[in-house]
């Protein structure tokens, strides 16, 4: 009896000082890291809810996305056919890894003549990379 009292009171002294966080497990650890007292889990378990020292769970709060800040929309909706060059374009921003070593590269593609136009290449993904497609494609002769 002694014994048990002692040990409801170190696990008291856990449970201040961690400020009712610690569950069953991490109070049984405690008990012997600090006090170098060994005690099964169970009876720790029985401790801590007879003397109403179990952890607080702490609720996990939902967020809600309240709309997307960037809306994505469809604008082709799979209508890849175009009537003359330049009508639909396309691009994509790929990593390749090499040698522990990445690249990004980023291509423009030409919708109606199937035929890469621009074609950008470096090592960091920034928006610069995609300002010199831009460029580079205005400078084509592109019909109005």
């Amino acid at each position: 009896m002694l014994e048990d009292k002692h040990i409801i009171s170190k696990i008291k002294e856990l449970y201040q000082k961690h400020k009712g966080r610690y569950g069953v497990d991490r109070m049984t650890h405690a008990l012997e890291q600090d006090y170098y007292i060994k005690i099964n889990r169970k009876r720790t378990y029985r401790f801590m809810k007879e003397n109403g020292y179990l952890a607080v769970i702490k609720v996990k709060k939902k967020y809600n996305k309240s709309g997307e800040v960037h809306p994505k929309h469809n604008v082709l909706k799979r209508n890849f056919n175009t009537s003359c060059p330049f009508d639909k374009i396309a691009t994509d921003l790929t990593e390749i890894k090499n040698k522990g070593k990445k690249l990004y590269i980023s291509p423009i593609k030409d919708l109606h003549t199937h035929v890469i136009e621009v074609a950008e290449i470096a090592e960091h993904a920034t928006l610069e990379v995609g300002m010199k497609m831009i460029e580079q494609i205005k400078n084509k002769s592109i019909p109005e």
